[in-house]
């Protein structure tokens, strides 16, 4: 009996397929597929024919916002394609059960508000202006405050078989329909979970992880397609790495070795900006 499930994906063709490298016997492996030529020797391979005939993004997202399809523990890591599992992590899982945990996902390295991440993707990656004000008028319609800092990262999550966590899926899954075409759904979806969680879960127990978790001993994250590494960068895990979660900074975990203490942070403590007398 599996204790946690790790998932991948890959359509179209768009990933080469990454072996890993030291599997968890406690584990199980899932890379769902539209290829059902694809092989394996560490992933069990899942040609699903529901997702034929969607686009890539659909096939992505409904992966994605959908794992318990497909996994039959009760606790799932969902990795995207380009990510090379290089060393067992479940002591990771194991920290993640001991806190009681609803969640576990990366803050964004560089950018904590939507407006800052669009134009990032509209200057680099050719992302159409109409998808923009799309996305920014629904949040205008939900009166979201677009100061608010906080922007989480798809590429690597867990999630635990529940309803919260499923309503979380829904919910984004639902916006980013809403946000689509009548061919495909949004493609960038991190802003779209960001928002929901931003928005209607922060109440909920988030593991805040640092970006370092993929480009660290255990994980790597891979250029499209290729070995190549897609960030030739190290943290310097000494020192905390905070960002902000819920328009709080907040410390985010790295992924280190067992045993290794995490880098010591406090925020500071909030100020009262007003005191009430009652006579």
């Amino acid at each position: 009996m599996y204790k946690y499930t790790v998932l991948t994906f890959i359509f179209n063709n768009y990933e080469k397929l990454h072996e890993v490298v030291d599997p968890d016997p406690e584990a199980e492996y899932l890379l769902i597929t539209d290829d059902p030529e694809l092989k394996s020797a560490t992933w069990r391979v899942v040609y699903d024919p529901e997702l034929d005939g969607l686009s890539p993004f659909d096939k992505a997202f409904r992966v994605r916002y959908g794992l318990f399809k497909y996994a039959a523990t009760d606790i799932c890591v969902c990795i995207d394609g380009s990510v090379q599992i290089k060393k067992n992590f479940s002591h990771l899982i194991a920290d993640f059960i001991a806190g009681n945990y609803d969640i576990a996902m990366m803050s964004h390295a560089e950018r904590d508000r939507f407006a800052d991440e669009y134009a990032v993707w509209m200057r680099f990656r050719n992302y159409p202006a109409r998808q923009r004000d799309k996305f920014f008028r629904m949040l205008q319609n939900a009166n979201y405050d677009l100061n608010f800092r906080g922007l989480y990262v798809s590429g690597f999550r867990i999630w635990r078989r529940t309803k919260l966590c499923a309503d979380i899926d829904r919910m984004t899954l639902a916006f980013l329909t809403m946000l689509g075409d009548e061919k495909q759904i949004e493609r960038l979806d991190q802003t779209v979970c960001s928002f929901v969680l931003n928005t209607f879960f922060r109440d909920i127990k988030f593991m805040t992880l640092s970006f370092q978790v993929v480009v660290s001993d255990y994980m790597q994250l891979c250029r499209h397609k290729s070995d190549e590494p897609n960030f030739d960068v190290r943290f310097n895990t000494a020192y905390p790495d905070v960002h902000y979660v819920f328009n709080r900074p907040t410390l985010c975990r790295y992924l280190l070795p067992p045993g290794v203490p995490q880098p010591q942070w406090q925020p500071e403590p909030v100020k009262k900006r007003f005191t009430y007398s009652f006579k």
